[in-house]
């Protein structure tokens, strides 16, 4: 996890939350953590890199690519609290 002013991201991968990786062949399982209840079960497309981001609001998004991050293009997962 590496934080970003008030925001952060992970990278998921197939094995597990937190290593930079593609998931080309199997859907990822995303481990539970202090802001995420319970487990999401998510399968992406081969070759396809997602990535969790928190925004400083609570709330957590898949989006497709961190750098050109957009609510309206990301996944609202889950809202903290």
């Amino acid at each position: 996890m590496r934080t970003i002013y008030d925001d952060w991201w992970v990278t998921i991968t197939t094995w597990a939350i937190g290593i930079k990786g593609y998931a080309p062949f199997r859907p990822l399982f995303v481990i539970p953590f202090s802001r995420l209840r319970g487990i999401e079960v998510v399968p992406l497309s081969r070759w396809q890199r997602w990535q969790l981001y928190g925004t400083h609001d609570g709330r957590i998004w898949w989006t497709p690519d961190r750098r050109r991050f957009r609510k309206e293009r990301g996944i609202l997962l889950d809202v903290a609290g």
